[in-house]
């Protein structure tokens, strides 16, 4: 370690050994992509499971509602809070509008409301048959409504209904 002649200058030095090797099991993994096919009968019945079935319906009961306007600076609104409860640093508002106008015909914004108010919104990426899940955002004040679990699941149907084949 070199000598601190500075006050405002800070050396340290970091040193950890772990005894963790690396898995060879190819059967470790897991996917997050969900096959869409089939309809939402069949992702309702075949893929999920009935805990989660309840939850949504639960929060099918709370009176929220659902759009997927491109509406960037409502999504942007509950992202920067989402950031800020979390202790992340978050992008700005422009770079979600560039991203917006450079790809419009592939962004897709969805939000959930109740009584005007935003409680979850996601930043979806589309190519092909495929959605991607970028970025998501909820107000935690919302939780107990299941507003997320609405929010997921409206989308899930829109993808849907929209003939998208995964969503990841």
């Amino acid at each position: 370690m070199k000598n601190l002649s500075n006050k405002n200058e800070i050396n340290i030095e970091l040193k950890f050994q772990t005894d963790h090797q690396p898995q060879s099991d190819t059967n470790c993994y897991v996917t997050s992509i969900l096959d869409l096919t089939g309809g939402v009968d069949n992702f309702w019945i075949n893929k999920m499971d009935n805990k989660l079935r309840n939850q949504i319906k639960k929060s099918l009961e709370n009176n929220l509602s659902f759009n997927s306007k491109h509406d960037v600076k409502n999504f942007y609104a509950v992202y920067r809070m989402t950031m800020k409860r979390l202790g992340t640093p978050c992008h700005s508002l422009g770079f979600f509008e560039q991203i917006n106008s450079q790809f419009p015909k592939n962004v897709k914004i969805m939000s959930a409301y109740l009584e005007g108010k935003i409680t979850g919104s996601l930043f979806l990426f589309t190519f092909k048959d495929k959605v991607y899940d970028i970025w998501g955002a909820n107000d935690s004040g919302f939780f107990k409504i299941k507003s997320n679990i609405f929010l997921y699941w409206n989308v899930i149907e829109d993808c849907i209904f929209n003939n998208y084949s995964f969503f990841d």
